[in-house]
């Protein structure tokens, strides 16, 4: 498809939901062009046989709210887009500021050649009290996990593998997400122990943590997570 861009924001306005993952689109794709779809909810859009490059936008402000927002294979650039900061109770952004959504229940930026750290207070209830999915794999994020994603009770998937993060997962993210059923942390640099004695992963069913240099036994908080042992 030679224009995307026109594409989308051909199709009808009436769209509450708009998925284009998996298709051979290549080039660059403007967000300007959902200005139309005033209903939308959800948006996703990948590409199967390359990079889709994120195209500077104009300032607009979207009377839509996105509950769910999927990009794979796409390249954001120096700059999240403009537009996400005119949804629910967001915070100011910058290069990478993740104050998106605030009703986002759903994040998935994997493949995105995303490079920078993780900002602070993501896991704080004023950024995304709802959110359940997050997915920020296959990346170039750095630094250290903030200690503020203990603050995130109901996330249930967190996938952060193949990226350049390191230091210690704080003592906050141990006790806090206790509703996680799968956690993702392969190929990074973490380092220290694991599972320590306040470890509360009771939900957890589904553990990668290789291709790391973390240390040590591992502690007697495993033994909270009682499903890795009985599937």
């Amino acid at each position: 498809m030679k224009n995307l861009s026109a594409f989308v924001s051909g199709l009808p306005p009436e769209l509450e939901y708009l998925s284009l993952l998996g298709n051979n689109f290549n080039g660059s794709f403007l967000f300007n062009s959902l200005v139309n779809h005033t209903r939308l909810t959800v948006f996703k859009l990948s590409s199967k046989v390359g990079i889709i490059q994120a195209q500077a936008e104009s300032l607009w402000v979207p009377v839509f709210q996105l509950e769910r927002l999927v990009l794979h294979n796409f390249n954001l650039g120096t700059t999240i887009p403009g537009f996400l900061v005119h949804q629910h109770a967001c915070l100011s952004l910058s290069y990478l500021d993740l104050s998106l959504v605030h009703g986002l229940q759903a994040l998935d930026i994997s493949s995105n050649m995303i490079y920078n750290s993780i900002q602070e207070d993501i896991g704080s209830a004023m950024v995304f009290p709802k959110l359940w999915y997050m997915n920020f794999s296959s990346n170039q994020f750095h630094g250290t996990i903030p200690s503020s994603i203990g603050e995130m009770k109901g996330l249930d998937w967190l996938d952060m593998s193949s990226n350049g993060l390191s230091g210690q997962l704080p003592n906050t993210f141990w006790s806090g997400c206790y509703s996680l059923g799968l956690l993702k942390l392969s190929n990074n640099h973490f380092q220290g122990k694991i599972f320590p004695q306040h470890a509360n992963f009771t939900r957890l069913n589904a553990l990668y943590l290789d291709g790391n240099n973390f240390t040590g036994y591992i502690g007697e908080g495993l033994m909270n997570s009682r499903n890795l042992f009985d599937s």
